[in-house]
Parts: structure tokens; C-alpha cells; sequence
């Protein structure tokens, strides 16, 4: 089993590598975003601040909070920790990839207009538990949770692989999580759980409790979906402590 960052998953009965939270990639990674048209009045706004989006092609209109630049594409925010154990032959998933629709989850965009191929890599692999840990814990690794669980998947956070923006957030993001579900477990649980079913087949009941459990992780979706318009991961976390 490999455990990893930001959204990662992990199957016991299949390695995958990492997935990416990789920005658009400017000329200039590190660049400040493009300034607004020629004439337009430009407009300040603070991290963590939320806007309305105005709908396109790709989107209805939603509700976005910034964040600041982070993950982008080139740069070393976009790099996974020299410490874990990333092959060349992994698969790897990539979120964020498009500049009109933010990415907290690893299956889909915030929007739902676009699916990673998550769910299909792990059906193909014939997975059926996941394991999530990483950053942040209340956002991104909350978002790809409760989605790989709408998926039918079994899936646990690791708690102590994950670090949230907000502490504050963690009862509530816990209690999310167990309406979708999912269960919170500990680094030495999964580890003890993968040892103990390597290459075993999941019995067909404990599949299809996975699968009943979805309708949980639908019930979420569905309340964040009515606080937020459009957006089926619409969570917006307070400014964190050290703001």
C-alpha cells in the first residue's frame, strides 16, 4: 500500500502513484496571475475571499474562494515530497489542470464538468478501498473522500497523514465524513489492514455495504451543493489562524 499526499490514493490490491494539484502554467510559474484587459478597473481581492464566477461552456456560474498561488505547474509546489516513494512506472492523476474551474477532489473538478479518469484507473485495478491522506485535511483530502465514496469505493482517511487549514474545521469535517460513509483511521490501522489483506479478495457483501453506504455520500453532496449554487464542493473554510 502506498500512502501519499494532497488527495492521494492508495489501494491494497494495487500500487498507484500521486495526485497532482497542478495549476495552469504560465510562462513564468511563479508569475503574478495576468492582469485584467486593457481598460477594465482592476479589482483587489484578499486570500480566502469568495467571488461569483460567472458561468461559460465549461461551468454554470459558482461560487470560488482564492486561495493563494499554490501547485503550479513547473514550479516546486508542484513537486511531491522527496520522501515519498513515487516510481516512474505509477500511474499518476492530475487536478487542477484548468483555469476556469478549481479542483479539491481527485475524481472531479468542483463543477463536476470534468472527471480526472480517477474512478475508472481504480475500477480497471479492480479496487475496491481507498485511502486518502494528505493536505488539507477540511478541503482536499475532504473532497476526494466524500467522492470516492459517491464512487461506491470503501474509503478511509488516514487522520494522522493529513493536515488540516483549520483545526476548528476537524468535528465538523469528521461528522461530514462519517455521513458519507467514510471512515477516520490512523497510519498504523491501514498499515495493519493492508498486511492483513494483501491480495485477498473483498467478500461480495462487504462490496455492496460500500456501495449502500454511496447513498450517504450523495446526502453531503447534496447539502454542500444547496449552500453553495452551482459548485458540488463548494466548502469555504474560515481565514486560517494565522491570518
Amino acid at each position: 500500500m502506498e500512502t501519499a499526499n494532497a488527495g492521494q490514493i492508495a489501494g491494497y490490491n494495487v500500487r498507484l502513484g500521486p495526485s497532482l494539484n497542478v495549476g495552469p502554467n504560465p510562462d513564468d510559474p511563479m508569475a503574478p496571475p495576468p492582469s485584467a484587459p486593457k481598460g477594465a478597473p482592476a479589482l483587489a481581492f484578499s486570500p480566502f475571499e469568495s467571488v461569483k464566477l460567472r458561468g461559460d461552456a465549461d461551468r454554470p456560474a459558482h461560487t470560488q474562494v482564492l486561495y493563494p498561488r499554490h501547485a503550479v505547474q513547473g514550479s516546486w509546489g508542484s513537486h511531491c515530497h522527496e520522501r515519498l516513494d513515487v516510481r516512474a512506472d505509477d500511474p499518476r492523476i492530475h487536478k487542477g489542470t484548468k483555469p476556469n474551474i478549481d479542483s479539491y477532489s481527485a475524481f472531479f473538478d468542483n463543477c463536476k464538468a470534468n472527471d480526472t479518469g480517477l474512478t475508472a484507473l481504480l475500477e480497471a485495478e479492480a479496487v475496491t478501498d481507498v485511502f486518502v491522506c494528505g493536505l488539507v485535511f477540511d478541503i482536499c483530502v475532504k473532497a476526494t473522500a466524500v467522492h470516492g465514496a459517491e464512487m461506491g469505493f470503501s474509503v478511509s482517511v488516514i487522520e494522522d497523514g493529513c493536515r488540516p487549514l483549520d483545526p476548528k474545521n476537524n468535528k465538523d469535517v469528521k461528522a461530514e465524513l462519517a455521513a458519507a460513509g467514510v471512515s477516520v483511521i490512523s497510519a498504523g490501522e491501514a498499515a495493519q489492514f493492508a498486511r492483513a489483506n494483501a491480495g485477498a479478495p473483498k467478500p461480495l457483501h462487504e462490496v455492496l455495504s460500500a456501495a449502500h453506504q454511496s447513498r450517504g455520500a450523495h446526502h453531503v453532496l447534496a447539502k454542500l451543493e444547496a449552500e453553495g449554487g452551482a459548485s458540488t464542493m463548494n466548502m469555504v473554510p474560515p481565514p486560517p489562524p494565522w491570518n
